[in-house]
């Protein structure tokens, strides 16, 4: 779960993120938890990059005192500080969504084909289109970017990932014609105060790529899978809350 709250007149940005490591389990596991599932990793994690990039991180292996409401954007985790703690030194395909003017643009793979460039770091590229518009987003830094950490299968909570709130950012939106040229401009942006990362890398060279087509997408997407069924026949290997 990641939030951004910006303060424009200060030229300040406050990114929020929550992070459940795995909801079905809210304690570390024990020795016959590990035998009968395997390893796991648990916990909750809350960061904040704050004004001037500053970073905070909080961790734990209990999740159990994680809440959220099912209804509102409201969720937080209690969090019991350890004696002397001293806070640390300094592929999802994608989606676009923009809300303008009452109306909500979404660009995702079941819908339409998106394409996208994006450097080790410094560089944003994403185009999208479905059947009535088309959006381009480029996204640029010359900040050096703060170390951040985000849930891994091989280590746990770990820094993996690099992240700005300070990114030089340009957004627009067409609407599509029928030849699949662009037409009216709907949408024409910028901000200097956007929040940009990378993650799970290393990575050493640029990442190009472009979704499938909506029909094979959707066809994947829809395809019925029967956990119950399948979890029938070995129901002691059926992790909590599946």
């Amino acid at each position: 779960m990641v939030c951004v709250v910006s303060i424009p007149e200060q030229r300040q940005n406050f990114c929020f993120r929550y992070t459940v490591e795995n909801p079905a389990f809210n304690t570390k596991l024990s020795a016959l938890e590990l035998g009968q599932y395997g390893p796991r990793f648990t916990g909750v994690g809350a960061q904040i990059l704050g004004a001037d990039d500053k970073y905070i991180c909080q961790y734990s292996q209990e999740s159990s005192n994680f809440w959220a409401s099912r209804h509102d954007l409201i969720l937080g985790n209690t969090f019991t500080a350890e004696k002397d703690s001293q806070p640390p030194n300094k592929e999802v395909l994608p989606q676009i969504g923009v809300h303008c003017d009452g109306i909500f643009y979404e660009f995702v793979p079941w819908n339409g084909v998106a394409n996208w460039e994006i450097a080790p770091w410094g560089y944003w590229y994403m185009a999208a289109e479905n059947e009535t518009h088309m959006v381009e987003l480029k996204a640029t830094t010359t900040d050096a970017g703060t170390p951040i950490r985000a849930p891994t299968a091989e280590a746990g909570f770990a820094t993996v990932c690099k992240g700005s709130c300070s990114g030089q950012l340009r957004l627009q939106i067409w609407e599509r014609r029928s030849d699949g040229t662009k037409g009216k401009v709907i949408l024409d942006v910028t901000s200097g105060m956007a929040a940009v990362d990378v993650g799970g890398g290393p990575w050493f060279n640029t990442w190009k790529g472009k979704t499938a087509s909506p029909e094979i997408l959707n066809c994947a997407l829809n395809l019925p899978v029967d956990v119950d069924g399948f979890f029938s026949l070995i129901p002691f290997f059926k992790p909590p809350g599946l």
